[in-house]
């Protein structure tokens, strides 16, 4: 059996810190001033803004799903851990910060 290492407080810090960078992506929203005409360049580059804010978009839907996923799989230790410390202990309470569990 492998043996998985999980440190609490390191998961949160990197939820908070995912957080933040979400907050700055959703804050970073800029809009392109209208033109009106200007060939060929400008089109090129109304197309590589409208790259960028698939780019920005996709970003953004993949720092909420990474958020999800540490959020979920820290409730789901943190459960197992108290799971197994009930059964262990008769109802005590577990470690804390930095745990591990044998699969």
């Amino acid at each position: 059996m492998a043996e998985i290492k999980i440190n609490i407080a390191e998961l949160n810090n990197s939820i908070s810190k995912m957080q933040s960078l979400k907050s700055k992506c959703s804050s970073n929203q800029k809009t392109a001033p209208k033109t009106v005409g200007g060939g060929k360049t400008v089109n090129e580059l109304e197309s590589i803004a409208a790259l960028y804010r698939t780019i920005d978009s996709n970003l953004e839907t993949m720092i909420l799903n990474t958020i999800s996923f540490l959020t979920n799989l820290r409730d789901s230790f943190v459960a197992s851990d108290q799971k197994a410390a009930n059964g262990v202990n008769g109802g005590g309470s577990s470690g804390g910060a930095g745990t591990s569990r044998k699969f």
